[in-house]
């Protein structure tokens, strides 16, 4: 139950990173936020760093976290049967009517982009790495062809003219036709 609500924790707090927050207007023109799953799992931004806050409020203030990991245990609910317990048994976070949101209200939604399946495996892997206590990243082959191609904008000619530059002993000329000011 430690790491439900962390959306780095790839196993437990996954789910944070499969639910899009999504405004809709109702038949009387009010906005509201809902929360969709759209399918897949998206790199963790703002909203799901939103779901990730909102969820660590309510482990920690609103739910006794060792009660609810023996009701998940002794009960195996469904998912209809823990939106029961959560929302109005334990806590009073879905009673009552949606609050809408304010006429004046400006957001700028986060498009819901699922990871291809590549890079979701390589997020996997350096998660792997990082808990075996192994440093480093992994990079597809565009990424390591892109840091390629920005090495390659320098020719041999230009690095070595910029080594000898910033290089050059005391009193060497950093080109044939100066002479450096001796003191």
């Amino acid at each position: 139950m430690d790491n439900v609500c962390k959306s780095k924790n790839l196993t437990t707090g996954a789910w944070t990173r499969q639910i899009d927050i999504v405004e809709n207007v109702d038949d009387n023109g009010k906005k509201f936020l809902e929360l969709s799953e759209p399918g897949g799992k998206q790199s963790c931004n703002r909203e799901c760093a939103t779901l990730s806050k909102s969820c660590d409020s309510l482990m920690e203030g609103e739910i006794d976290a060792d009660d609810f990991s023996a009701y998940l245990y002794r009960s195996r609910p469904t998912v209809e049967q823990l939106q029961e317990k959560l929302c109005k048994k334990l806590t009073k976070r879905c009673v009552g009517t949606k609050k809408a949101l304010p006429i004046d209200h400006k957001r700028t939604d986060e498009p819901f982009v699922p990871m291809d399946e590549t890079a979701s495996k390589m997020e996997e892997l350096t998660a792997m790495m990082k808990e075996a206590g192994v440093g480093g990243s992994l990079r597809s082959r565009e990424d390591m062809a892109d840091m390629l191609d920005e090495y390659d904008d320098d020719t041999e000619e230009d690095s070595y003219a910029n080594m000898n530059r910033n290089f050059a002993p005391p009193g060497y000329a950093k080109n044939s036709h100066e002479k450096e000011d001796e003191f």
